[in-house]
């Protein structure tokens, strides 16, 4: 199984993602800390982002990978880097979901404030990011981290995964296999 956190930056996605990682012992990549191992802090055009997607996409093709959860955690912005994981995950034959996490603005610039652990983004990036942010129209599982406890979003993600209806608003996954 697949499981991609992704939303803007702030929104709480690392959070989330790393929590579920440790609790199901699932293998954590994050596009940050991939940026940081290519050397390519600070460059956010076009090219340099596919490659650090692709270098996730390998991460998850190695067979180790293949016999573990994978919980994959990056903005995902742009629609042509949510295709290449769906049609990896169609290639592998392992469940994809999505799960996007938002927050309003006054919260995200509350909490960009606050040194965080690889990101490079701040409020500036954010607006930018959210102007140009292309919305997942499929249906997934979004979650408001700012009204939502972290053990409440790791319980509607795990009852998402494990074949469970959540009363969030969006309820259906998006499986692919």
């Amino acid at each position: 199984m697949i499981i991609v956190v992704f939303g803007l930056p702030g929104t709480g996605k690392s959070c989330l993602a790393r929590h579920l990682a440790e609790d199901t012992r699932a293998l954590y990549l994050n596009t940050d800390i991939t940026r940081e191992m290519l050397n390519k802090q600070g460059k956010y055009d076009k090219e340099t982002k596919r490659e650090v997607y692709e270098k996730i996409l390998e991460e998850i093709t190695r067979p180790d990978a293949q016999r573990r959860t994978v919980i994959v955690d990056g903005t995902f912005s742009n629609k042509s880097f949510r295709h290449m994981f769906n049609k990896r995950s169609w290639e592998l034959e392992r469940y994809l979901y999505y799960i996007e996490l938002k927050a309003a603005d006054h919260e995200v610039k509350k909490r960009m404030k606050k040194d965080r652990a690889y990101s490079e983004a701040d409020y500036s990036v954010y607006k930018k990011m959210k102007a140009a942010f292309d919305y997942m129209p499929e249906q997934h599982l979004v979650m408001r981290s700012d009204k939502l406890g972290i053990n409440e979003m790791k319980e509607k993600a795990k009852a998402l995964f494990n074949g469970k209806r959540t009363d969030s608003a969006t309820v259906r996954d998006m499986q692919v296999r």
